[in-house]
């Protein structure tokens, strides 16, 4: 079961980042991590969730369009870093062959994401 959360997205096209990953291995990311579960944009102008899920996958749905925009492939990274890989999806965003890499820091049940690095 997933809570809900809530996030601030610092551009529309971002796929999430999320909360520090404590290991003492820099290689291995802490699955235990609140990253994982629903997010949910406070945007009023859209409203979209992220679904980010502990099997290494994603999906964002923006709630007036039908289908899943994006979905793929997350990768945790240590420290607070994240790697979207979209594979598929109604969106055209969806079809972006590159990695998208995000900062994100977590604050109570509120989520901030930058963008480091997202080609299109």
């Amino acid at each position: 079961m997933y809570r809900s959360k809530l996030c601030h997205f610092t551009a529309l096209s971002i796929l999430l980042v999320f909360q520090n990953c404590k290991s003492p291995d820099t290689n291995k990311p802490d699955f235990a991590t609140p990253i994982f579960g629903i997010w949910q944009t406070r945007n009023q102008d859209i409203e979209a969730s992220l679904h980010i899920f502990k099997d290494s996958t994603f999906h964002v749905d923006v709630h007036k369009n039908a289908g899943i925009e994006v979905s793929g492939i997350v990768k945790l990274l240590y420290g607070q870093n994240i790697i979207f890989r979209n594979t598929q999806g109604t969106d055209p965003a969806s079809s972006n062959p590159y990695p998208g890499k995000y900062a994100y820091t977590i604050a109570g049940d509120t989520a901030h994401f930058t963008v480091i690095d997202d080609t299109l």
